[in-house]
């Protein structure tokens, strides 16, 4: 019985890990396509922020 539940817990680390992964990665992704951006476009409102 110990042995499923700690299974079970694994997986939900596991889950959780790769959650925040990607939501990380997301968060790259986008700064990434912002600095390229504003790059391109220097003067547009990427300066703000926004894209």
């Amino acid at each position: 019985m110990t042995f499923f539940f700690s299974l079970k817990r694994r997986v939900q680390e596991a889950l959780l890990y790769y959650h925040i992964d990607k939501q990380f990665t997301q968060m790259q992704q986008y700064e990434m396509v912002r600095l390229c951006h504003y790059n391109i476009f220097p003067h547009s409102s990427v300066r703000g922020g926004t894209l």
